[in-house]
């Protein structure tokens, strides 16, 4: 299912009905209507809260989230702040999967969410460019994320010091599963 904030046929999706899978892409937001599209953005987080599959492109205009009670995967396209990365997570208790595109710099690290405590087991992070967010991002999720099964780390236009300097700083940080194990792709 395909929904769009503006369209017609959002509207008709938006009921409480569990969703196995929902993309929300074409935000198509208007600096000079940000009191409509909050509320439509409101309307539409909403409308889809239990949906168990989420795929969503960044939006500067990002409400009170509501909690997704049924939702295990969660893709986040676009480079996102810590702020909303973490919003995400503390809306999502059962979430199993995380897939993040990008960090937009990381800065809080003092919360950890619950399903980082018992249900996330997998992190996808694909656009890893090697900026101090990423490592902090990275620290962050291995020394907190208990249920971590697997991690996996794509490299874009790594900075500085390269991919395999890279990846050796991220296998020595501290983990917070022993069982946990970190795949790198370029």
């Amino acid at each position: 299912m395909m929904l769009m904030d503006n369209s017609n046929d959002s509207k008709k999706c938006l009921d409480d009905r569990t969703y196995c899978r929902c993309v929300v892409f074409g935000w198509g937001i208007d600096c000079m209507s940000r009191t409509n599209s909050y509320s439509t953005v409101v309307e539409l987080l909403k409308g889809i809260r239990r949906v168990q599959n989420l795929s969503i492109q960044y939006c500067p205009i990002m409400p009170t989230l509501p909690i997704f009670p049924n939702m295990k995967h969660l893709e986040l396209k676009g480079y996102w702040p810590s702020r909303l990365i973490l919003r995400f997570l503390e809306c999502c208790p059962e979430l199993k999967t995380l897939c993040i595109d990008g960090i937009a710099g990381w800065f809080c690290k003092e919360m950890v969410p619950a399903c980082m405590l018992t249900n996330l087991t997998t992190i996808k992070f694909s656009k890893c460019e090697g900026y101090k967010g990423d490592m902090v991002f990275l620290e962050y999720v291995l020394g907190n994320a208990k249920a971590l099964k697997t991690l996996t780390v794509t490299w874009k236009n790594i900075l500085c010091i390269g991919e395999e300097l890279w990846s050796q700083l991220v296998l020595i940080i501290p983990r917070a599963s022993s069982h946990s194990e970190i795949y790198f792709r370029s």
